[in-house]
């Protein structure tokens, strides 16, 4: 579909609160399913509750608990922590000058279509962001190479996210070469290649 093909649909379904992504395939396990997700829920309120979780955090507990759970080294789980804490800090500020690189040129790369939904000025590409409300699977995912996939790094912030209950059912999908989009009952349907984009 064209850019202003894809516009126009959504300037004409603006009071449609759910956006339905079909046949996704998850990169770490390959694990397919049908994403639903609702688009009118406040991101910014999300983001800015889960800053304050890390910001009011007993750093020192947590890094105990974590390096005692999953045998890491403190400096890892450590570094873990100020790494997602330092990246909900910069991409929670009002002054773009103090957002993280990449969220600043994320803001200046896309024409917004509604609060959660933009496209991408030079590729097309559609930006759709929502609160995960349902996740059908259909294929079942490799649970081995999910493991081997991540880091330590990554194994560290994983168990420091769910100490804190850090909302995490929010996502950004990014939707290119769109083939079709329709309206199924009360949830927009996007398909295309689609990849999650930020978690």
């Amino acid at each position: 579909m064209k850019t202003q093909e894809i516009i126009k649909f959504f300037q004409e379904n603006r009071g449609i609160q759910f956006i339905g992504i079909p046949n996704y395939q998850r990169k770490d396990d390959n694990a397919i399913g049908n994403y639903t997700l609702n688009i009118n829920l406040p991101y910014e309120k999300a983001k800015i509750k889960n800053r304050d979780k890390y910001i009011n955090a007993n750093k020192d507990e947590i890094i105990n608990q974590v390096s005692l759970k999953t045998k890491l080294a403190k400096d890892i789980v450590e570094a873990g922590f100020e790494n997602i804490k330092n990246r909900a800090i910069a991409n929670t500020e009002k002054d773009k000058e103090k957002r993280t690189a990449q969220s600043q040129a994320q803001t200046d790369a896309y024409i917004p279509l509604s609060k959660c939904i933009k496209i991408h000025k030079d590729t097309g590409d559609l930006h759709i962001s929502g609160r995960v409300v349902q996740y059908k699977q259909i294929v079942a995912g490799d649970k081995q190479k999910k493991k081997k996939n991540k880091q330590d790094r990554t194994i560290a912030q994983d168990h420091i996210k769910k100490i804190l209950d850090i909302q995490e059912n929010y996502r950004t999908f990014k939707i290119s070469k769109i083939k079709n989009i329709n309206v199924q009952k009360d949830t927009i349907i996007v398909e295309g290649e689609a990849k999650i984009v930020f978690v």
